[in-house]
């Protein structure tokens, strides 16, 4: 062992840790927080914070059904579905109707080969052509 290794028994005088804890609406981050300081017992020298907090999101059914429509005219198919990633919509759904809607697959997104395909694009073109058409 070298002189900066430090045995795995010792415990540290202060440690940390970041949680990244995804939840649905209508549950908020700060109830999360409250959650996770009751578990650990109220401990008074542990600090909890919120580094971020997404407001949460639910979207219009109707507004759904109504796009999931439009879709369908044009022969792409859409699935309603509730999703259990964030995203900004929470931001935009106070001030305009709002969905999250797009092209591919989420089990692409984020990572280092993300991609849509040329059928996806070409999808999502036709799709959101029409959506503006019916929408504006």
């Amino acid at each position: 062992m070298g002189s900066e290794e430090q045995p795995f028994n010792v415990v540290p005088a202060t440690a940390w840790a970041r949680l990244d804890a995804r939840f649905p609406s209508p549950v908020l981050p700060r109830e999360m927080r409250d959650a996770v300081v009751h578990a650990m017992g109220h401990p008074e020298d542990v600090e909890v914070t919120l580094v971020k907090e997404e407001p949460p999101f639910e979207a219009d059914g109707e507004l759904a059904r109504q796009v999931a429509g439009v879709l369908g005219s044009v022969g792409i198919e859409a699935e309603t579905m509730g999703v259990t990633y964030a995203s900004e919509a929470g931001h935009w759904a106070p001030v305009a109707p709002t969905l999250i809607c797009g092209p591919g697959s989420i089990q692409r997104a984020h990572k280092p080969d993300e991609h849509i395909t040329r059928n996806e694009l070409e999808a999502g073109v036709t799709g959101y052509k029409a959506l503006v058409e019916h929408l504006a």
